[in-house]
């Protein structure tokens, strides 16, 4: 529902503001840990390479909730994780 809303759009484009971002970060990781989250972990992705290199925080943000969002889908899923190990 939050998606068919346009829910997940708003949420990665307030992704670039600071002042919203942890809280956006956390939503985006709820969304990719979701069965259609695909989508969201590529446009997450797309954001952080097409951002410009003066954005290091921004880079480094997203790249550490697409690690943490990683892990947790490794840890709730026990045959793709030995595919890892």
């Amino acid at each position: 529902l939050f998606r068919e809303f346009g829910g997940a759009r708003c949420v990665h484009n307030i992704v670039k503001y600071r002042q919203c971002r942890e809280h956006a970060l956390l939503i985006i990781q709820q969304l990719v840990l979701s069965p259609s989250g695909d989508d969201d972990m590529g446009t997450l992705l797309g954001l952080m390479h097409s951002a410009p290199s003066s954005e290091l925080q921004l880079k480094t943000d997203i790249l550490r909730v697409e690690t943490q969002t990683q892990t947790v889908a490794l840890a709730q899923n026990s045959n793709t994780a030995v595919l890892f190990y």
